[in-house]
């Protein structure tokens, strides 16, 4: 959450900053702001809303050649321009990307200061403009300010006194640095740096840096200098380019055939040396995610135990980090984000490193849990920058499809490998075909939707509502089918919407036992089925291919992608941006 940017070097300052915050306005789009310094005077402006508009205020502004930005997502306070970075104090400026724990108790020990702005972040220029008149130099004065912290930052700073220079510390929170033709870029988010450079340095828990036109000098905690080696920059950021498309979620949806292929041509030479004696004996598996990739790992415990036929556990990641860690030495945990930032999950990720191995399937490969991870199951979903994930959800689906078919072959079990061609056909099939946007106009009529199916659909039932909530805002919730009548069933009247999956002749008849109930309550009926429902339970439908209970799962969500998606534009909703939330979710 947050986009943050910096540039030094001799090209045009206000492009590259406003370039930068474009590109990473998926992580934070309440508002932006940009700091840089002329006359040694700290000039700052801030905008609600979107970049463009920031864009706009600072069409006829010349920069220096030196500029921090930020695109932020709130945490402490609304959004507002008085609550956008950069926050200044004295002869400093500062753009923050995390949450600072202790906020409220160092605001009280700065009496003098007076505060504009609700956010914790003004808290830490505060104190660094406070510090820095009982030191000698700016980074003494940040290292010791950020001493203070508790919490996660990056931080870009500038100062008034050294024009020249950009200050950046991280703790926690993603910050890398890349020098380029065109001088050095600061980002939180690797993809700024594409096309632009083929190095770049990350920093660690702890590290400083100070940064001019031609140098970059690390720090540590205690002020002492040190070289860090650049690392090689092969980002896998494909199918980036929006096309011909109006929206990156439609865009990005038309992408799952080929996001399949990719993933499972890697997994064809897929080396499992590295992790071979753990899979061979592990007695379970745990997955940890969040979110979209908290769903994907609950169907990936189905695949374990229906596959490898050893017990499978799900975990949400903010939950895991509360609960008491009874771990196993044969149990094998498996940490799932889609960026590979997200706070929870790294913060379960560090945790369960302390007894046991972590696999970790993501799609960004130089993201910090890729990095920090034991061993790495990647997603080959080409880049996603709509907030609501569409490609990453189906291509872990088959990642975790992979991974138990491995165990099992490892284990001598059974495997159900993936008809892989048959999914990429059928997958074309749904997106060449579909009547997708004639339901739409359907469901965009209630306020009320319920989301059921059992086993695997169920699964897909809550990937569907949470689709259909973050980008429509309409009230929709998933529940297992057999749980309706103990309780939810209350809710049901002829004002509500039922969307049912049932892919699995094992449950049709249980299925077709909930559809009653709920209709002979009122309620209007939409299938998503590839099996013969009785025709009187159902009031709208759509039909998926016939394929056996595995691969099924891997397309059956796509219906519901795409029902979201026409839902959200017919509301006229942007799907890219919807309204509190962000793409990357690097704050607990």
């Amino acid at each position: 959450m947050c986009g943050i940017v910096g540039y030094i070097g001799n090209k045009n300052t206000k492009d590259i900053i406003l370039q930068g915050l474009y590109a990473l306005d998926y992580r934070g789009y309440d508002s932006s702001g940009v700091s840089f310094i002329k006359d040694n005077k700290i000039i700052t402006y801030k905008e609600l809303g979107l970049v463009n508009n920031l864009e706009k205020t600072v069409k006829n502004v010349d920069f220096n050649n030196c500029a921090i930005a930020h695109t932020r997502w709130a945490t402490h306070g609304s959004p507002s321009v008085k609550n956008a970075h950069p926050h200044n104090s004295g002869k400093w400026s500062l753009a923050h990307n995390g949450i600072i724990e202790n906020a409220n108790g160092l605001k009280d020990t700065l009496k003098d200061h007076k505060f504009y702005s609700e956010t914790d972040t003004e808290v830490i220029v505060a104190l660094l403009d406070q510090i820095s008149t009982t030191v000698t130099n700016p980074m003494e004065a940040i290292i010791k300010t950020c001493s203070q912290l508790n919490g996660s930052y990056a931080l870009v700073i500038i100062n008034a006194d050294t024009p020249n220079k950009i200050y950046v510390a991280r703790e926690q929170s993603p910050l890398y640095i890349a020098k380029t033709s065109e001088g050095h870029i600061i980002s939180s988010d690797l993809s700024l740096f594409e096309n632009k450079s083929t190095e770049y340095y990350t920093l660690n828990n702890g590290d400083f840096a100070e940064i001019d036109m031609d140098n970059i000098i690390f720090f540590n905690k205690k002020q002492e200098k040190f070289v860090k080696k650049p690392k090689k920059l092969s980002l896998c950021n494909t199918m980036s380019d929006l096309k011909n498309y109006k929206h990156y979620m439609i865009k990005e949806i038309n992408d799952i055939p080929l996001s399949l292929s990719n993933t499972h041509k890697h997994y064809q030479k897929y080396d499992l040396s590295p992790i071979k004696d753990i899979l061979q004996k592990v007695t379970s598996v745990h997955f940890v995610g969040c979110g979209t990739a908290y769903h994907s790992a609950l169907m990936g415990a189905k695949f374990i135990e229906n596959i490898c036929h050893i017990p499978a556990y799900t975990h949400i990641g903010s939950d895991f980090n509360d609960k008491i860690l009874l771990t196993d030495k044969d149990s094998l945990y498996v940490i799932v984000s889609q960026s590979g930032e997200t706070s929870d999950t790294i913060k379960a990720m560090h945790r369960i490193q302390k007894t046991n191995k972590v696999l970790a399937i993501t799609n960004v490969l130089h993201s910090t849990i890729a990095q920090e991870s034991d061993f790495l199951a990647p997603t080959y979903a080409g880049k996603e920058i709509s907030v609501a994930s569409t490609k990453a959800y189906n291509t872990q689906i088959l990642t975790m499809y992979e991974l138990a078919n491995n165990i099992a072959k490892l284990q001598n079990k059974e495997t159900h490998l993936p008809s892989i061609n048959t999914i990429i056909t059928e997958a074309s099939n749904i997106l060449k075909n579909n009547n997708i946007d004639e339901l739409s106009y359907v469901v965009q009529k209630y306020n009320q939707i319920f989301f059921i199916g059992r086993s695997y659909d169920y699964v897909t039932a809550m990937e569907g509502s949470l689709k259909l909530k973050e980008i429509s805002y309409i009230n929709c919730s998933a529940f297992p089918a057999g749980e309706l009548k103990h309780g939810t069933i209350a809710l049901v009247d002829d004002n509500t919407l039922v969307i049912a999956i049932v892919t699995d002749p094992k449950v049709k008849t249980k299925m077709e036992s909930a559809l009653n109930e709920v209709k002979a309550r009122g309620a209007k009926t939409l299938l998503i089925t590839n099996l013969s429902i009785k025709e009187e339970l159902t009031d709208y439908i759509y039909r998926l291919p016939c394929m056996n209970e595995y691969d099924a799962q891997i397309i059956s969500c796509i219906p519901l992608q795409l029902l979201a998606y026409y839902v959200s534009i017919h509301k006229g909703f942007n799907p890219d941006k919807p309204k509190n939330l962000a793409k990357s979710v690097t704050v607990e």
